[in-house]
């Protein structure tokens, strides 16, 4: 889906205001994804690119951490 699909199904986006090139998805306190490959076939399958799963709650948590930290310099998507 679109960023603009996603905001309508009630996604908060937020814009960081500089190059930030990973991407990450924080699931909840025990799994989560972090890497620079879009979620795209090109990029899974053509491109080479790298993600990192954590499957364990201290790692999940300095990620989460790391995302809280850039949010602070975010500005919401309109």
């Amino acid at each position: 889906p679109s960023v603009r699909a996603l905001m309508a199904a009630g996604a908060q986006v937020m814009l960081y205001p500089r190059m930030l090139h990973a991407k990450a998805i924080i699931v909840d306190s025990d799994i989560a994804w972090c890497g620079s490959a879009n979620l795209d076939a090109r990029s899974l399958f053509l491109n080479f690119e790298l993600n990192t799963a954590f499957y364990d709650s201290q790692n999940v948590a300095w990620l989460t951490q790391w995302a809280l930290r850039l949010t602070d310099e975010c500005q919401p998507a309109s």
